[in-house]
């Protein structure tokens, strides 16, 4: 199976697939997946299972990215009151660098609605993970009950 190419992530997304158990499965599926510095450290407690995977770069940002993606975040968390810095953050750098966003099912929509004038971006949901997970082999429910309680996680 050829693997999809480069996805930035973001926080909530990284934890709740370390809590289902399928952090692994990026590594199967995409070439490198971006952590910004926020949600690294937003992420922190995970620090060492993202670390033991060799598909997780760290995002380095030039200066001039970092004043472009400060004052990003900023105008999304003025719209977003709330939201994690590590959502904004990784949304602001996906955009910048014109490469997708993967995010968590449950936080789809939030990113689909969030149209801050001028930022658009691409969004895999974590869904597309398992499904290219399943079709690969790399995920082998045993059964149709197996399956669903996959599919049901998800959500």
């Amino acid at each position: 199976m050829k693997r999809a190419g480069l996805i930035t992530v973001d926080s909530s997304f990284l934890i709740n697939f370390y809590l289902l158990g399928w952090l692994r499965f990026l590594c199967k599926v995409y070439d490198k997946v971006l952590v910004t510095p926020t949600v690294r450290r937003e992420c922190i407690k995970i620090k060492d299972k993202m670390d033991a995977l060799p598909c997780i770069t760290n995002v380095r940002l030039s200066d001039k990215e970092k004043k472009m993606i400060t004052k990003m975040v900023e105008e999304i968390k003025q719209k977003f009151p709330g939201e994690h810095t590590g959502e904004c953050e990784a949304l602001a750098v996906a955009h910048c660098r014109k490469i997708p966003l993967l995010v968590s099912d449950n936080f789809a929509p939030w990113y689909l609605t969030s149209r801050v004038k001028g930022i658009s971006v691409e969004i895999e949901r974590g869904s597309y993970v398992v499904a290219k997970a399943l079709e690969t082999g790399v995920i082998k429910p045993k059964n149709d009950k197996e399956l669903e309680y996959i599919l049901d996680e998800l959500k």
